[in-house]
């Protein structure tokens, strides 16, 4: 499953819906201890090296596992609009491990927990959300890894064009 990422509450979310998912995770929270044994645990994965990051996720897709895996690489920034540019892991993982992306549209009204967003200050408004898994996207035969990510993005863009949180 690949959602964007607007704040840091979307990927407990999505883990909470679907069972035995890892997760790319940011290197640096394997440092913290409240979280190390519990993402250790449920196989997350660290962005960090690289090299590596790919390797375990096309390896857990080959064997059938489930991955969780956010196209943007960090959370939205408020610069980028709606959606950060795509990153092109995805686009590798997908194409080595032969299996369909699945797009999640995350939607809110809020900015509470976004990028910048302080942990300590609470939202004024009630926060809605709203997820949406739109149609699997395969990597084509012979695809090459921009076009991929660009025909990708696009869809989240289309679905992501009118707030509806």
């Amino acid at each position: 499953m690949a959602p964007n990422h607007p704040a840091l509450w979307d990927a407990v979310f999505v883990l909470a819906e679907v069972d035995h998912m890892a997760c790319v995770l940011k290197a640096s929270l394997m440092c913290n201890p409240i979280l190390f044994g519990g993402a250790t645990a449920a196989g997350f994965i660290p962005n960090e090296p690289t090299h590596k990051m790919l390797r375990q996720c096309i390896d857990t897709l080959k064997e059938g596992g489930r991955l969780l895996f956010f196209p943007e690489g960090t959370r939205t920034r408020p610069e980028h609009g709606r959606l950060n540019p795509f990153q092109g892991g995805l686009a590798v993982v997908a194409k080595n491990a032969g299996v369909p992306i699945w797009p999640v549209f995350v939607e809110t009204n809020s900015r509470y927990l976004n990028k910048g967003w302080p942990l300590w200050h609470l939202p004024t408004e009630k926060v809605r959300l709203r997820m949406t898994v739109g149609e699997p996207l395969r990597f084509p035969e012979h695809g090459e890894a921009q076009p991929f990510i660009d025909e990708l993005r696009q869809r989240y863009l289309l679905a992501l064009e009118s707030p509806t949180a």
